[in-house]
């Protein structure tokens, strides 16, 4: 909801503020939130699977499937990390996007939740470099996704507000939305 998009900017940008003035405590708070709502957030799938199949043979056979999905990505990033980065950047720039689009605009889901996922990747190069060579990407690699990265984060702008501008006279939201995203997405960091 839009309200819930707010609270989450708002969090954002003060996340962000601290960090200009102690990282550390920017990245220990960070840490905090995503252990009281990042966790959660993710545990809440069993519960929604449960709703989905309320019936115990049911619901224990879409668990078993679910722990077999993460199993197969585990396996697929531990043996083809680049091909494992990919496919976790793009699963979630979509469910990032997903709440931030509009609904009448769901053909920008994918490039509005981009604009967290690749912020970075052109206002961070240091941080994201590290992080890839830590994961076992080669230089070369980590080089080119970060390129593609960068003209990943100023395509899903342009689309972003492109979709916004379109909602206008609709509905102001989506802009002001936009417009407060832009410069949380570029000033967060990894």
């Amino acid at each position: 909801t839009n309200t819930e998009c707010i609270r989450w900017l708002t969090g954002s940008f003060i996340l962000s503020a601290i960090y200009f003035v102690h990282p550390v405590a920017a990245m220990i708070l960070a840490m905090a939130l995503i252990m009281l709502i990042g966790l959660p957030h993710g545990a809440a799938d069993a519960w929604l699977l449960k709703q989905q199949w309320p019936r115990l043979q049911h619901f224990a056979l879409a668990i078993i499937l679910y722990a077999l999905v993460a199993l197969a990505f585990a396996n697929v990033f531990l043996h083809f990390p680049m091909t494992g980065l990919i496919i976790f950047i793009t699963i979630s720039a979509w469910h990032f996007g997903y709440y931030d689009a509009h609904p009448s605009m769901r053909w920008s889901q994918l490039a509005t939740g981009s604009l967290f996922i690749f912020g970075p990747f052109l206002f961070w190069q240091d941080s994201i470099q590290s992080y890839f060579l830590a994961i076992g990407l080669t230089a070369l690699q980590s080089g080119f996704l970060m390129n593609v990265g960068a003209y990943i984060f100023m395509a899903s702008a342009l689309i972003t507000l492109l979709a916004a501008s379109l909602l206008f006279k609709r509905d102001k939201k989506p802009l002001f939305s936009c417009l407060l995203v832009l410069p949380i997405a570029i000033a967060l960091p990894p």
